[in-house]
């Protein structure tokens, strides 16, 4: 029909179109300054009206590729500096340390709720080790190994973004940080995220004590300014067990929730307000949550974590279990929301999803130990 629309307009348009043509040719160069005003406003009316036809005529193809059915999620990178991967619904920007801020898309406006201070001393990633007593926090991205790459899972078509950055610990050794961000075509409002860290010293050995991941900050100002920043409603559930709902008043609310021995562990839970709300789950295979914990800060955020041993020590060239975690953002309360984590849940869960966690990482993040000597000799560690 817009295809009909677009052969009509310029069918019926067409002698004016060849006069405009033949009008220019007679006047030269400088013919728009001898229009007068409304005839300028005419030909721009004109021309914009035949531009959007035909715009809206190419939308109704059909998609010539796979690559057209999810062309909506997108990627972009400055060199030390920001990178966007953007779905219709979620969208997520790393700094050059993996920092990140989690946006929803909504009436076209960017919301969020998690909050990245500028005081060093109460920021932190989602995803980072502890040794010992000491938080190995800042990875810093190699930007020549960003990238995406196509692919598709039991939950439809996507694009995988891949990050790599490196640590120094305090012991000297030097950690690398492996992050794959999927965003899918038929998810908009989901990221599923997998990290691993390999030790990439030749010599020093790592001792992990603790593995921390889906770290954030909830501040309920950035969407209503009338309400104190810890003000959420809660709603979690632990591994099928009875749901806990939860609104969260006080500026002294501490919960922590640790697993019992010997039992696996994937907590989820989901914090919102009646603007926007965040959930957060935990569906690894191989790396189990010990707990998951929620305060307020001394500065009023909600803080919440989950935390894992499942690293341990990392030997030279050793690398650790992929820790995966679902990430979702939706606006208003958490019903649907959940209803759509449950779905998901049950294709991740059974055993069908056709990525192997196991070698996920390192497939799609493929140098040669030549290329990766080059990087670490390029990076100076200023942590």
């Amino acid at each position: 029909m817009k295809d009909a629309n677009l052969r009509s307009f310029l069918w019926s348009n067409a002698n004016l179109l060849d006069a405009i043509r033949r009008w220019r040719l007679r006047t030269g160069p400088n013919w728009m300054g001898l229009c007068s005003a409304q005839f300028r406003r005419a030909v721009l009316v004109l021309t914009g009206v035949a531009c959007w036809l035909l715009c809206a005529g190419c939308s109704t193809r059909p998609p010539s590729s796979e690559s057209d059915l999810f062309s909506e999620i997108s990627y972009s990178a400055f060199e030390e500096g920001e990178i966007w991967f953007r779905n219709s619904g979620i969208q997520i920007r790393f700094d050059s340390e993996m920092y990140c801020r989690i946006f929803l898309r909504r009436d076209g406006k960017l919301l969020s709720m998690n909050d990245i201070p500028p005081d060093e001393s109460r920021a932190k990633p989602p995803f980072y080790l502890s040794i010992g007593n000491v938080e190995v926090l800042n990875f810093r991205v190699d930007y020549r190994n960003v990238g995406t790459v196509d692919f598709r899972t039991q939950l439809g078509f996507g694009k995988r973004l891949h990050l790599r950055g490196y640590a120094k610990t305090a012991g000297g050794a030097i950690l690398e940080k492996r992050v794959a961000v999927e965003l899918y075509q038929d998810h908009p409002t989901i990221a599923v995220v997998s990290v691993s860290y390999r030790n990439v010293d030749k010599d020093r050995t790592a001792v992990v004590s603790t593995a921390t991941n889906s770290f954030f900050r909830l501040d309920a100002k950035r969407l209503d300014s009338a309400v104190r920043s810890f003000q959420f409603r809660l709603f979690q559930e632990f591994d099928g067990g009875r749901p806990q709902s939860i609104e969260i008043r006080q500026p002294n609310f501490k919960s922590r929730y640790s697993s019992p021995s010997g039992v696996e562990f994937h907590p989820a839970l989901d914090l919102w307000t009646p603007v926007m709300g965040m959930l957060f789950a935990d569906i690894s295979e191989h790396c189990p949550v010990q707990s998951v914990a929620l305060e307020v800060s001394s500065d009023e955020r909600l803080e919440v974590w989950m935390e894992s041993d499942c690293v341990g020590v990392l030997q030279p060239n050793q690398t650790s279990p992929v820790i995966r975690s679902l990430w979702m953002v939706h606006p208003g309360e958490h019903d649907v929301a959940w209803k759509e984590f449950t779905s998901l849940s049950a294709i991740l869960n059974s055993g069908l999803h056709s990525v192997n966690h196991g070698t996920l990482l390192s497939d799609i993040q493929q140098v040669t130990d030549e290329a990766a000597a080059l990087t670490l000799s390029q990076l100076s560690f200023g942590h």
